[in-house]
């Protein structure tokens, strides 16, 4: 399973010349009024490095820039109606994972920073982390012979940022209006080369000059003196075929994305 560390390049960024770009998250349309700026749509899907990329375009591009970070919410409806708009400045930048490690990570991420931190405010989801104690625990529950134990690993299967992956996003309607020569990908697995290109694209510094990659939220589980005993085994051979069948839509997403986007 990849790391949850995204893959990073040595070396120095050069120092931008200018204010700091602006970003906001999840802004309507109607508000995103950006004269004289680049407007970049950063569809971020959770537990793919997004905060990374944040972090790193916040510090390598200037306020000839705009990012609207679309996560959660409201952002399918926000990433729909720039699509409706026709407008032909924005670029689309998008993160992507193979989907079982999103999976598994979003599961982790979403034990340590709600339920662990008393954040989860439904009891149904606070009684089911208490149920199902890790990702394979959970993912073998969906074929369960017991039908009410399996409906309630489905049902948390959708909990919070496992069930928003980039099918949530970017359903196949979506994927398709995209614009060929303005949409990018950010794929974890190959995190530093394709945010490094996304950076040469937008500012030709970067063709020569390296861009930082901070670290974010990496390292959270060493904070826990056993993390196994927190976050469980690595997934056994059934929780990987239950996910399989489970993300399936996301997979035919990622392909989608991959053939019309992918950098030649």
């Amino acid at each position: 399973m990849p790391s949850d560390s995204p893959e990073t390049l040595p070396g120095p960024a050069p120092i931008p010349t200018g204010g700091p770009i602006r970003i906001t998250m999840n802004t309507p349309y109607d508000e995103m009024i950006a004269p004289n700026q680049t407007r970049i749509v950063f569809v971020h899907v959770g537990k793919c490095a997004g905060s990374s990329v944040i972090l790193s375009l916040a510090q390598a591009l200037t306020d000839r820039y705009v990012m609207y970070e679309m996560h959660t919410r409201t952002a399918g409806q926000i990433i729909r109606d720039t699509l409706a708009s026709k407008a032909e400045d924005f670029i689309y930048l998008v993160t992507l994972r193979d989907p079982i490690a999103r999976f598994v990570s979003a599961f982790n991420w979403d034990k340590h920073a709600l339920y662990l931190a008393g954040r989860v405010k439904e009891l149904v989801y606070r009684v089911h982390f208490e149920e199902f104690t890790d990702a394979d625990t959970l993912a073998c529950a969906l074929s369960s012979e017991n039908g009410e134990r399996a409906e309630r690993a489905l049902e948390f299967a959708r909990f919070g940022h496992m069930g928003m992956g980039p099918a949530w996003y970017l359903p196949e309607d979506v994927v398709k209006a995209l614009p060929l020569d303005r949409t990018f990908l950010c794929e974890t697995e190959n995190f530093a080369r394709d945010l490094q290109r996304f950076a040469g694209l937008m500012d030709s510094r970067y063709l020569e000059q390296q861009i930082v990659i901070p670290r974010d939220k990496a390292d959270y589980k060493q904070s826990y003196e056993n993390p196994e005993a927190v976050f469980g085994p690595p997934l056994s051979d059934l929780a990987r075929r239950n996910l399989r069948i489970l993300l399936d839509e996301d997979y035919r997403i990622c392909r989608k994305l991959k053939r019309r986007f992918a950098p030649i």
